[in-house]
């Protein structure tokens, strides 16, 4: 697919399960790989009758849901530029984005719409597949040019206001395949059941989904972390793939140490870790939690994406807290001329074209395409 919105596995039974989203309860939500096809067609087709322009976007804010994958789907396949926006996000930043993006409608969340600015158009999110239910689907995935944008991610804003990163169909494309072919030692087969807990308006779950997606895996979809909820639809569902970020299995180790309880993760045959540092404490113990999984530390930004570092071509083992070995087709640096330390810098068909609307913050971080990421290694 020319569109990141139609990177769906072909090669799959339309009624495997593509989603199991989990509440706070444990009550579940199963939806088909025809499902995604069919509801994604119909919220295309719904916005397109919106009288929206090519390219328009369109913001997505609300808990981990069935509808947010769908929505995110729809939007792109429409021909659309989808803007996800974390609610936690202070009011004065929501609004920021939503003007620097020049958003036009946002699919929300009852819950948190009062956090938008006053005017924008909204669709609810929790009702999204009623009131597409009578719409005609779209005629079929919007042909795109590898530089249109398919998605605008916003970095945290931890210095500053957050900046925007547009995230082009060809680039991310580009970065599933190179995934795909790079999945032996994430999924272990096409049916991995994969279990999602971080927030969806960041990079490390978003493209997660995508790529379970892409390789017809099924996406256990927490719609809310808890470290109790966490650890029983792990077992519950015989997960073979965890993924999260450092600090959620840190508080999931934590809850199992205030209330011991035993539970069966031997179907968990990989986990992986990203987001933020991980230290070799946290290493070992997540190794004992899940004995049968290899442990992983992942590393991607989203300026790069994730399709960054991946398994030794020669298929040497990858020592605790390495990030592996580079992949084909991704070219890394340490700096302009060190070889042993430094910052990396990375190049690849993935790294952004610049931040959005931002000049003077892309000339600090682009030099003739190298992605300049702040981090030292060696």
């Amino acid at each position: 697919s020319t569109n990141l919105g139609g990177a769906i596995a072909e090669h799959v039974d339309p009624q495997q399960a593509w989603l199991i989203e989990v509440d706070a309860q444990g009550q579940e939500r199963v939806f088909s790989y025809q499902d995604l096809r069919d509801q994604a067609a119909k919220i295309a087709g719904f916005l397109q009758q919106q009288g929206l322009p090519n390219g328009a976007r369109v913001g997505v804010m609300g808990l981990n849901s069935a509808e947010y994958l769908l929505a995110y789907y729809g939007i792109m396949q429409a021909g659309y530029c989808a803007v996800p926006i974390g609610f936690k996000l202070a009011v004065e930043t929501i609004h920021y984005i939503v003007r620097d993006a020049h958003v036009q409608t946002v699919l929300c969340d009852k819950e948190f719409a009062h956090l938008l600015p006053v005017g924008v158009a909204q669709i609810t999110l929790s009702s999204l597949l009623a009131t597409v239910s009578q719409s005609k689907a779209s005629s079929g995935v919007v042909t795109q040019q590898p530089g249109d944008a398919a998605t605008i991610l916003y970095t945290s804003g931890s210095t500053g206001v957050p900046k925007g990163v547009p995230l082009n169909h060809g680039g991310y494309v580009w970065a599933l395949q190179k995934m795909r072919v790079n999945g032996g030692e994430f999924f272990q087969t096409s049916q991995a059941k994969v279990l999602c807990a971080a927030p969806l308006s960041h990079m490390n779950a978003l493209f997660l989904s995508k790529l379970v997606t892409s390789y017809g895996g099924t996406l256990v979809l927490l719609k809310k972390f808890t470290a109790q909820s966490f650890l029983q639809a792990c077992q519950d569902y015989r997960c073979q793939v965890v993924t999260a970020v450092p600090t959620m299995l840190a508080m999931a180790l934590r809850a199992l140490e205030e209330s011991p309880t035993h539970y069966d993760f031997s179907s968990v045959l990989s986990v992986a870790m990203g987001s933020s540092p991980i230290t070799d404490e946290l290493h070992r113990s997540v190794s004992a939690l899940f004995p049968n999984a290899t442990v992983n530390n992942n590393w991607g930004t989203t300026e790069t994406g994730p399709a960054v570092f991946g398994p030794h071509p020669d298929g040497v083992t990858r020592p605790s807290l390495s990030l592996g070995h580079p992949l084909t087709d991704v070219e890394v640096r340490l700096g302009k001329d060190n070889d042993v330390e430094g910052e990396l810098w990375v190049r690849s068909r993935a790294v952004m074209p610049g931040y959005l609307n931002r000049d003077d913050e892309t000339a600090k971080a682009l030099y003739e395409g190298w992605y300049k990421t702040g981090d030292v290694m060696r």
